[in-house]
Order: structure tokens, then sequence, then C-alpha cells
């Protein structure tokens, strides 16, 4: 009868027993009769396969497993049925896979076989031939091909083409993170035979790089949909419990089983993480631990744990973990399509398509460093009261604007080269050793709690660091910026001799640490406000204007400090000469005068002095301008 079959299938779809004998009882066709003996083994087989896994889902003891992989092995070599065990292959907690051999059609196959003893077959869930029902739904080169399901000797048995090759985690364990290119590929496989899986109305839940095999001639298989869900079915998708690794689940399944296409699209996106970085998104310890994390949405980014990969790929990857479902690729041909456009995006530019940004960076830095030379080049003339005889142009502020830079720029080398060692030595010590990665992830714990790493919390640290390096720098000295700017409103030629003894070579130390005060100051403004910048990049977010503005001003008064008095201090070389039997410098020239500084004269030291006076002499030589200010009257 149709009502019974219907009942039996209805049972059957919702996990329940049935019962046999009544359904035999009441089903008289014969051909009925063929179909519910089929419906028999399905029950028999489906919840035996079940993959499915909560947080409270117990995993078979070890002792148990131990045992039964003795017993497993011990078949290598034997019949079943119609085939010849040739080896075991693998197990899990409900079955074990052997690599069989079929004579009949001569070619090698898996069959997943399942252990019954013990429980008799109307107990049997349904789960083992549901998934072969599923998979035999679906016909892709990326997703493994089902043959059929057996039942022989007690025991039931899913048969499926053999794949000779490696699952994706051997792979990455054995070989190290793949490259973006090598994960791309593998991205792309994956997504059209998700894709495939989709179309035929199932959702995986179970993706994850265990569950995905790579054929020793390249070709990439989707397997064991046995956590797998028929989405035709509105009641059982609002009935089904979460399932999966709970590493590799979406928050939304992980927190209240809904399970989706997007939360497919999710744990391919942690399978792409897990290729390139060997690690999860987030981790821990437990379902619960997990649970906590993602609700406090405590993510790794992928930038932090592999800087190295393209932008592109960070992005598609990033997209695909997104926590809120809507904000994903919606379907898996969206992120086949973001990953097929992975590597012409990081496709090198041609030297054609980067002249605009090359020659972009070069006008902004030639512009900075003639900026940079003009700033402390003014402050230099104003000092001397040379303004009316200098007669230097860009080509001179951008030589001095470079050369105010050089200390700098071996304070940024020095500073990027022990902040590069030691980011090479952590990296290092939480890959190979457990106390560094206990410690590591303890330190994330603890900037998560304190809330830093997040864009407002991290650029107030940066605002705050940076003005507390600043002022530190300007307290340390304060002695030489004072006499820099006490010289105004007189100038060197008629301010005090008390006033310039900080020009002499006896406070050249002075003049050395000052530079490197600012200069140390200026490179912790770089190096706390360029993770900022990243941080915000990579949640897309936008930092505070006012924070950023401060921020941008405390690096431009670090640098102008560091600069103006470069030329005063530094590079005061002028040309010597002698004039009425005193040493003086030749301040510059103009029509037929040139302007001398003559330190050891009375005020005004600044002597206008016609070029053909028989008491000027120049020696064609440059000499430091200030060695002799001691001697200043």
């Amino acid at each position: 009868m149709a009502d019974a079959l219907e009942e039996v299938l209805v049972q059957i779809a919702d996990g329940r027993s049935v019962d046999w004998a009544r359904a035999e009882a009441l089903v008289r066709d014969p051909a009925d009769l063929a179909l519910l003996a089929e419906l028999q083994v399905i029950a028999h087989l489906s919840d035996t396969h079940r993959t499915a896994v909560d947080d409270a889902a117990a995993a078979v003891p070890p002792a148990a497993v131990e045992g039964r992989s003795t017993l497993s092995m011990s078949r290598a070599g034997t019949s079943w049925g119609k085939y010849r065990l040739l080896g075991h292959v693998g197990e899990g907690a409900f079955g074990d896979v052997y690599r069989a051999h079929d004579a009949h059609l001569h070619r090698d196959l898996a069959i997943k076989l399942l252990q019954v003893r013990g429980v008799s077959r109307d107990e049997l869930p349904a789960r083992l031939l549901r998934e072969a029902k599923d998979l035999a739904r679906v016909r892709h080169t990326n997703v493994v091909t089902v043959y059929g399901v057996e039942d022989h000797a007690g025991q039931v048995g899913l048969c499926m083409e053999f794949i000779q090759g490696q699952t994706l985690d051997a792979r990455a364990r054995a070989e190290g993170p793949l490259s973006a290119d090598e994960a791309m590929v593998v991205g792309r496989a994956v997504c059209r035979g998700l894709s495939a899986i989709h179309q035929a109305g199932l959702l995986h839940r179970d993706v994850k790089a265990k569950n995905v095999m790579r054929e020793w001639g390249g070709r990439i298989v989707l397997m064991d949909l046995g956590a797998g869900l028929d989405t035709s079915d509105a009641g059982r998708v609002a009935r089904a419990r979460a399932a999966g690794t709970p590493l590799c689940m979406a928050p939304e399944v992980l927190l209240d089983g809904r399970s989706s296409v997007a939360s497919d699209v999710y744990s391919t996106g942690v399978l792409l993480y897990f290729l390139v970085t060997g690690r999860y998104p987030i981790e821990g310890e437990s379902a619960d631990a997990l649970r906590r994390r993602h609700a406090e949405g405590r993510r790794v980014p992928l930038g932090e744990r592999r800087p190295d990969l393209p932008d592109a790929f960070v992005r598609v990857v990033e997209k695909a973990l997104a926590r809120d479902p809507e904000e994903r690729y919606g379907t898996a041909n969206e992120l086949l399509a973001a990953l097929a456009d992975g590597p012409a995006a990081a496709r090198p530019a041609s030297l054609w398509e980067q002249a605009p940004s090359v020659s972009g960076l070069v006008l902004s830095v030639g512009t900075a460093l003639i900026v940079l030379g003009a700033i402390n080049t003014r402050y230099f003339d104003m000092t001397l009261g040379r303004a009316d005889f200098a007669n230097e142009g860009p080509a001179d502020w951008l030589r001095f604007g470079l050369l105010s830079c050089v200390a700098p720029l071996v304070v940024l080398g020095l500073g990027i080269s022990v902040v590069s060692l030691a980011v090479a030595l952590r990296h290092l010590a939480v890959s190979a050793w457990e106390p560094a990665r206990r410690a590591d992830t303890v330190l994330r714990d603890l900037l998560h709690r304190l809330q830093l790493d997040t864009v407002p919390a991290c650029s107030g640290l940066a605002l705050v660091l940076s003005g507390a390096t600043l002022a530190l720098a300007w307290w340390s000295s304060l002695p030489l910026l004072q006499s820099l700017l006490s010289i105004f409103p007189d100038d060197v030629s008629t301010a005090p001799a008390a006033r310039l003894a900080f020009l002499g070579p006896a406070h050249s130390a002075a003049a050395e640490d000052y530079r490197l005060w600012f200069a140390v100051s200026t490179f912790v403004c770089l190096a706390v406000w360029v993770p900022v910048v990243r941080l915000a990049g990579r949640r897309r977010e936008r930092v505070n204007r006012f924070v950023a503005a401060g921020g941008a001003v405390i690096f431009a008064l670090s640098l102008a400090l560091l600069d103006f008095p470069y030329r005063l201090l530094v590079q005061n070389a002028l040309e010597v000469a002698t004039w009425q039997g005193q040493e003086c410098f030749v301040l510059g020239e103009r029509a037929s005068n040139v302007l001398l500084f003559c330190p050891t004269v009375p005020p005004p030291r600044n002597r206008t002095v016609s070029i053909a006076s028989p008491d000027l002499q120049r020696r064609g030589m440059s000499g430091a301008l200030f060695n002799r200010i001691a001697e200043a009257k």
C-alpha cells in the first residue's frame, strides 16, 4: 500500500525506528515489497554513519577505536560480498574504509563498512545510505563518485570510487602551508564541487582539509557527505543539529545550529585559511571556548599570520569568513568567481602600468625632501642674518633635505630590523614551541579583553604613545631647544656671546642627542601608526578623524623639530676668508659685495665687504662656521 510506504519513508527521514513486520504485513504487491526491502537497507545504513557533532557529541573511546582498528586491519586480504578487501585506508567513530577490488568490473573502489554487532537491524541509523543517495544525486569531477550501497553478512557498505592521493590536511601538515596561488587552485575546485552539491539541493556541512583529497594526477575531490543535509525538507532542516567540525563551523552554526549555503561558504573560507597558515581563524580547546570566541569576534585576521599574501587573496578569504552571513559571498559560485579573479589581481603590473604610481611616489618624496630642505635652510638664513645674500634654490633644498634625513633613516632602518627580527622569532617560537604558543594565545586574549584589537582603541593608544614620546624628546632636549629659539629676535651677528655658546664644539654632544631624541620620536610615530592603518584597512573601518589629525600633527611636529636646526648644527661648513686679519666665513654674495661672518669681532659680527677690498682674502676652502664661537665678544 502506498500509505504504508509513505509512512516508512517519513519515519526514515525523521530518523525514527520503523516497525518492519507491520510494514510487511500491510504491503502486498511484489514490487512494493521489493521497494520495502530496499528501504530497510536504507534505514539500516543511514544513521550509522552519523558524523554530526555538537559540543556534547561524544567521541569513541580510544580503546574502542584501537580495538576496532586491529579488527579492521585483520580483514585486509579477505572478501566482503563480491569484493576483495585489499587494505584498510581509514576509520572513524562509526565505520571503516577499505580499498577493495571488484573482480567483475576489474576496478578498485573504496568501501565504507559499518560495524553492527550487538545492534538489531531495525535499530540501525539511516545516515550512511542517505549519504549514498545524496552523493548519487551529484555528478561532478570535484565530488567523489558513489557507485551504490550494499548489505552483506550483517554489515552495510557504501561503495565509491577509490581516490589515489592524499587529503589536503595530510598534504599541508607534511609540506607546510600552500602559496596563495596553490590555495586558489584548490579553492576553485572545491567551490565547483560545492556548487554542484548545492544545486542538487544539499548542504555539505563539513568542508575541511580532511574531507578534500588531492589525486596524484592533481584532481581535487570533495568527500564525505555524512553530515550533509537535504534543503528540500524544510522541517528536517529546522530540526537538524549542528554538524561538522567545530573549528570549521560558521558562527551561526556553532552558536545556534543554523546551517545554510552561507555556512558552507564560511567553511570553505576556513579551508583556504588553513591551507595557507596551517592554523584556524578561531581556535579553542573546546566547543564552549569556540562559541565564546565567536561571540566576541576574536578571529585572527589572515594578514596577521601571513602578511606576505597578496591583498586580493586576503580580501577574498576575509569576506568568506565574515561573521555576518549576509556579508559573505552569497553562493559557492560567487566565491569561485572571486577566486578566479585572484591571479589577475595578484599579477605583477607591467612597467608601463606601474609608471604612474612610481612617478607619483617619486614626486611626493622629492617634494617632501625639498620642503624639509627649505625649512632648515630658512632657519639657517634667518639665524645667520643672510637672507638678502642667500642664492640657494630648490636643487640645494633637495640636497639638504636628503642629507637631513640620513640619521632618521638609519634609526628607522635599525628599528625595522629589530621589529622584523622580533616578528620572525615570534612566528618561529609559536610554530615550534608549545609554551610560546600558549603565551601567544594568552597575550591575544589580554589584548582582546583590553579591546586593543579594535581600531578605536588601537588608534587611541597610538595617539597616546606618539604624543608621550614626542613630549619625552622635547623634555630631554629642552636646554638646546631653548637655546635654538633664544637667538631671536637677534641673530648670530648681534646676539650676546653667552647666547651663542651652544653652537660651539663643546656642545656638539648635546646637538647629537637632540637629533637622536627626535629621530626616535619620529620613528615611534611611524611604528605605532602603521599597525593602526593596516588594522583599519583589514577591517574596513575608518580611524576617528580627530584622532587621525592628532597623530598627523604629532608626526609633523616631531619631524619638523628634528629637521629645522639641521644646517645650523650639522651642515654649517662655509667658505673661509680673512678680513683685516680676522678669520671670517663667506655667508653669501650679492652684486659686487660679500657678506662675512666674523665670530671673534665685536657685534655686529656680519660685515658687508666689497669683493675687490684689499683687506679681503678668500682661501678657497671650507670650515665649520662655529669652531671659534667660544671666542665671540
